[in-house]
């Protein structure tokens, strides 16, 4: 096989390839050899049905097939043989040739690859690490905030707080006519939706609100969720029966029982082990971002902006539609997404530099994610959710979730060989 690269830039190549008449021929051969094995014509059983005839029958589908498969297979053959790791799909840049007995097949694409080079030093970074202690104050907000989800709601002749639950009749209207109505449903400040539509910031709206009060606000069918949809916002309309305040749970050794501690004082030195504890691993992680971000910094190369473009273009769409549900008015929100764009742009291709600098520092030192590490992050998730291995491993397997498992797990072994190379004083 004939083949020319030639550099459109650091990160895309232009492939040329001839495909030689010899092996073209031999692809059409085993093409209808396939082919007649499984037709039959009026007058001939199958496998008996002569090549002119399929070649009359079934010859312009032949061409196009054929050309089809050594192309894609040639490709991949001259990708691997250059080592070219391609981030986006190949861009035909020749007319599509068809198959054609004693006919060579040549074609022309442009590809994006991942940038070749050394990682920067990453043994001996210098970073500090930020402890985080842990005040009484935070342990009485833990103790605090359980008594409330353990306690009962009564009703209240005060005005709503946030907390608070409210009790009435609710209804969407559209232009004098009502869409939509409930006599009697709890609402609190976590509730995002009544019958098939969606409001967002209900707890600000109800605030200071009693019974017998009436709030409006706006709400939007499913069809909204489509950024370019033009569907009408209806009104929300909510009567106040009730107002319900929470009565926190008595803090005693019968309260505390129900997390497994026998006393209060256990139940408190409980709280503060495990606030530690998270302090701890948030401040692990803020090392770690420390430690790839002087990374990032320290290398210079560029990188492909295909990628860059689609990860762009989702996260416009996710901001737009979060935007839109916080009821901002549409040419706000694409006023605000376009003060976002550049910010967006930075974020994506510092992410996308960080990992290509994680992967490169992983084949440099042989870290792999084996397949004992796949199945003891399965198994960590089986725990977690209660669900079988089996069903773990099904779940990964059907939604192609492996490479991205595989990918947390070299990044979270490449993270670690940095903090213990690096020299980390604590703050």
């Amino acid at each position: 096989m004939d083949t020319k690269i030639a550099d459109l830039g650091s990160c895309k190549k232009e492939v040329t390839v001839t495909i030689p008449a010899e092996r073209v021929d031999q692809e059409i051969t085993q093409a209808y050899e396939s082919l007649k094995g499984q037709v039959a014509l009026p007058g001939f059983r199958q496998g008996k049905v002569p090549l002119s005839m399929l070649e009359k029958r079934f010859g312009d589908g032949v061409a196009k097939d054929v050309a089809s498969k050594v192309v894609e297979s040639a490709l991949g053959e001259v990708l691997r043989e250059h080592k070219l790791e391609i981030v986006s799909e190949p861009e035909l840049h020749s007319e599509m040739s068809v198959a054609e007995r004693g006919k060579a097949i040549s074609f022309t694409v442009h590809v994006e690859v991942k940038p070749v080079f050394d990682p920067p030093n990453y043994k001996g970074l210098e970073v500090e690490r930020t402890k985080k202690p842990v005040a009484e104050a935070d342990v009485d907000k833990v103790v605090d905030d359980l008594r409330k989800q353990k306690g009962t709601f009564k009703a209240s002749a005060g005005a709503f707080e946030k907390g608070d639950r409210v009790t009435g009749s609710a209804k969407a209207v559209l232009d004098g006519a009502v869409m939509w109505s409930a006599d009697a449903m709890n609402v609190d400040g976590k509730t995002h939706e009544f019958g098939p539509y969606h409001v967002h910031g209900i707890e600000g709206v109800l605030e200071g609100r009693k019974a017998g009060d009436t709030v409006s606000l706006e709400g939007h069918g499913a069809d909204h969720h489509d950024a370019g949809s033009h569907a009408r916002p209806v009104t929300i309309e909510v009567t106040i029966a009730e107002v319900a305040k929470v009565e926190p749970a008595v803090l005693d050794d019968a309260f505390t029982k129900q997390f497994n501690q026998e006393t209060v004082d256990a139940f408190r030195a409980d709280i503060r082990k495990r606030l530690e504890e998270r302090n701890d691993a948030q401040s692990d992680a803020e090392v770690d971002m420390k430690l790839v971000d002087l990374l990032v910094d320290a290398a210079k190369f560029d990188i492909a902006q295909g990628p860059v473009d689609r990860a762009l273009a989702q996260r416009r769409q996710q901001f737009t539609y979060e935007l839109m549900m916080s009821g901002k008015p549409a040419q706000e929100a694409a006023a605000m997404l376009e003060e976002k764009v550049g910010e967006m742009r930075t974020g994506i291709e510092r992410e996308a530099r960080a990992w290509l600098i994680i992967e490169r520092i992983a084949k440099k030192e042989k870290l792999f994610a084996l397949e004992d590490d796949i199945s003891k992050e399965m198994e960590k998730v089986a725990r977690d959710t209660g669900a079988s291995m089996s069903e773990v491993r099904a779940y990964y397997e059907e939604r192609g979730l492996l490479p991205q498992l595989r990918a947390t797990v070299v990044e979270r072994k490449v993270l670690k060989l940095l903090r213990e190379h690096a020299k980390i004083s604590d703050k």
